[in-house]
């Protein structure tokens, strides 16, 4: 009997034949996605092939009697995999699509305690060295030979095991088909896939066994329904009574009737204020239940925008439970380097309980969650990268995608879309143009969900800009006096300023000159977001009542909060001191 895990809470003992067969099943129903079901059910059953070992089963009897006999993870349990199928394909067979399976089924299994993720076939810097080669072709295996006699014995038989590997090349040869070159940025998301497929179902089933729970199939698509329905009922409560509120609900209607389109890359180029959020969510509900997709994902540069918009999707769509905010205020990231993954396995067993690889149907991350699932080194990110296949991701804000990131940022909406049957949402009102770069985004042609954008533009100008920049720098008392100056004719004053420092200064002065009946609010970063919540819902309660109030904030009020002051002073980029443009608002709204 040779075992896989044991239960801490009762000593129970996990077969390894149990494990390596769940992972299996798990693993192939992840890869069927795009098509790599045999190639991921193969990943997962020998990807703990080398505890059939003596040493590794010696090993776990130790470890279980007293832990600190033993060094984690001192026994290779993972090469073993990677040089059977290495050697069946490799050696036996010289067929290329042979030679491709063997290198992302053996890198996958290799990496699957690394903490360096995913290992090199050739090192990119200094003596070319392959890393995965030394692994699964030169390193010596003690135990190997009855290693497989054990593994065909309990698990598969060796002729149904050589079959298995037929029908996964044969997944891969349909898989390519269609396209005349494969490049190896696709093989590289090919790759990711199958790791992503095998992390989660190696971490689902050793957490299913440690808390004595069975694996229950989430499917999203009645939850999606649902929520489409109560965003119905939401959107038509709304009044369509000024022209302002008539152009926002026909943007929405224009986004529900392009949600029928196929798979695409799109843009959603709507106003500031024009409703963009729940236009946005309106397409998504409707574009996934029309092409079975399995969830939303909104991906945002800031924030204090999932805060808001996770809270307003949670009240119209009432639910608690199943919408996600993934974020670095919510999960704490692994941020000490190890030896191995073992310590952030640990976390990931109970991080799974509130679904962090990604599960759920409705998910609001940041573009720096979005891309350390695809780039990230180690084990816990990259398990979330096979559930961004079938979905539709709404990046917010999109021109805030930083520029060292452009072509990492296309290359995988390109795989997403062709591979994938992902579909993507470019929001924002300034759109960059990502498809006139080296590595261009494969947007689609007539891919702009609003067709009447001049009469939209115009129909949202509600700003008057007054340009009061000058040579010289502005003193901490004339923009203070500026501020007074306003406040004398107006209600309600946002200054904003490029640093914290910069903002902190101006809200001591003026709490220091004491305005009369005028109540000073400070925002920024440096302020936890729950903190942030409650004074801005202070703010909107006083705006509400037409009270006297000046908000000092950096630019964390422009990335899409949801707020409305009469007159605002936005100082250019540069020294704190250098006051922009100045803002009047005619029409009470930012």
């Amino acid at each position: 009997m040779f075992i896989a895990h044991v239960r801490k809470k009762d000593g129970k003992r996990q077969l390894l034949k149990d494990h390596l067969k769940e992972s299996a099943r798990l693993s192939e129903d992840f890869g069927r996605k795009i098509g790599l079901g045999k190639t991921c059910y193969l990943t997962g059953l020998i990807h703990d092939l080398g505890k059939y070992s003596n040493a590794f089963q010696q090993y776990l009897v130790k470890a279980v009697a007293n832990s600190a006999s033993v060094k984690r993870g001192s026994i290779d349990h993972s090469t073993a995999g990677g040089k059977l199928i290495y050697d069946i394909c490799h050696k036996e067979n010289k067929d290329p699509v042979s030679l491709i399976l063997a290198e992302l089924i053996g890198n996958a299994i290799i990496s699957h305690h690394s903490s360096q993720g995913l290992q090199d076939f050739i090192t990119p810097v200094g003596e070319a060295k392959s890393v995965y080669l030394n692994r699964v072709e030169k390193k010596e295996i003690e135990e190997y030979d009855e290693i497989k006699k054990r593994f065909f014995r309990e698990v598969l038989p060796e002729n149904r095991f050589l079959d298995e590997i037929e029908l996964a090349k044969d997944e891969l040869r349909t898989l390519f088909f269609p396209f005349e070159k494969v490049n190896s940025e696709t093989m590289f998301y090919i790759l990711k896939f199958i790791y992503s497929c095998l992390l989660d179902a190696d971490r689902t089933d050793t957490m299913l066994f440690e808390e004595n729970r069975s694996y229950e199939f989430h499917s999203n698509k009645k939850l999606l329904e649902v929520y489409s329905q109560r965003l119905e009922e939401k959107i038509h409560s709304f009044k369509s009574d000024t022209p302002i509120n008539q152009l926002r609900k026909e943007m929405s209607d224009q986004c529900k009737a392009f949600s029928q389109k196929k798979t695409g890359i799109y843009t959603l180029s709507i106003p500031t204020g024009g409703g963009k959020t729940l236009a946005s969510l309106r397409f998504g509900l409707n574009h996934a239940i029309k092409h079975e997709r399995e969830r939303i994902i909104y991906v945002v540069p800031f924030t204090t925008i999932i805060e808001q918009n996770a809270t307003t999707a949670r009240e119209i769509l009432r639910d608690e439970e199943n919408i996600l905010e993934h974020y670095s205020n919510v999960f704490k990231e692994q941020e000490k380097e190890v030896e191995s993954s073992y310590e952030q396995e640990d976390s990931e067993y109970k991080q799974a309980l509130l679904k962090d690889n990604w599960e759920a149907p409705v998910i609001f991350t940041t573009m720096v969650q979005f891309l350390n699932t695809i780039y990230s080194k180690g084990t816990r990110n990259p398990r979330r990268f096979h559930n961004l296949i079938n979905a539709v991701i709404i990046f917010d804000e999109v021109q805030g995608i930083p520029i060292n990131c452009i072509y990492l940022f296309n290359e995988c909406l390109n795989f997403l879309k062709k591979y994938g049957n992902t579909t993507s949402v470019l929001c924002t009102a300034t759109q960059p143009s990502l498809e006139h770069v080296g590595l261009k985004l494969l947007k689609d042609v007539d891919g702009e969900m609003i067709t009447n954008l001049i009469e939209v533009e115009s129909g949202f100008k509600r700003v008057e800009i007054m340009d009061k920049t000058k040579v010289e720098t502005w003193s901490l008392e004339e923009l203070a006096n500026f501020g007074q100056n306003i406040l004398k004719e107006k209600k309600s004053l946002l200054i904003i300023l490029n640093t914290k420092s910069a903002v902190r200064k101006l809200y001591q002065y003026f709490t220091k000159e004491l305005l009369i009946d005028v109540t000073v609010y400070h925002l920024s970063t440096s302020m936890c977001g729950r903190h942030r919540k409650i004074i801005l819902d202070e703010i909107r309660k006083k705006l509400e009542n037409k009270e006297p109030i000046l908000c000092i904030t950096t630019q964390l009020i422009e990335a899409g909060v949801d707020i409305s002051f009469q007159s605002v002073i936005r100082s250019i980029a540069g020294n704190w001191v250098d006051v922009g443009n100045f803002y009047e608002n005619t029409t009470n709204s930012v």
